[in-house]
């Protein structure tokens, strides 16, 4: 046997070892790092964006050695990460608002008890929750 055949017969091998596989087991998808949210917005894009700012000029004043500046800075990324977690989460009460508006418990259907949506309905509408969320 020459080394042609060898690599003939290991590509053929391979391919069909291949797409046995990927139909048996299916492929999975690459990872996303940047995940995005169904309740992400511009006003969510933007508090985000300055919060990320602020810390990195943070981080840039103090392995400079410019404490007191970098005091300062550290001040205005505290600002700016307690805007953004206020942002944040008016946004997701928000959205969850408009996804749950139209559900009425009269309509006659049924919710499923173990669905995303029907977990989250009654997590948000439940009385510690409201008082947690309001305290």
């Amino acid at each position: 046997m020459s080394d042609c055949d060898v690599e003939d017969v290991w590509c053929k091998l391979k391919t069909i070892l291949r797409d046995a596989a990927s139909e048996a087991c299916s492929l999975s998808k690459n990872h996303q790092w940047k995940r995005e949210t169904w309740w992400w917005d511009d006003k969510v894009f933007e508090a985000i964006k300055t919060k990320r700012a602020r810390f990195r000029s943070y981080k840039v004043l103090v392995k400079a050695g410019r404490l007191s500046e970098a005091n300062e800075a550290k001040r205005a990324y505290n600002e700016a990460k307690s805007l953004a977690k206020r942002v944040v989460w008016q946004a997701k009460l928000d959205a969850e608002k408009d996804k749950f508006a139209n559900i009425s418990p009269n309509d006659g259907s049924v919710l499923n008890p173990f669905s995303t949506e029907t977990v989250l309905l009654v997590a948000y509408w439940s009385p510690i929750t409201y008082t947690f969320l309001y305290t």
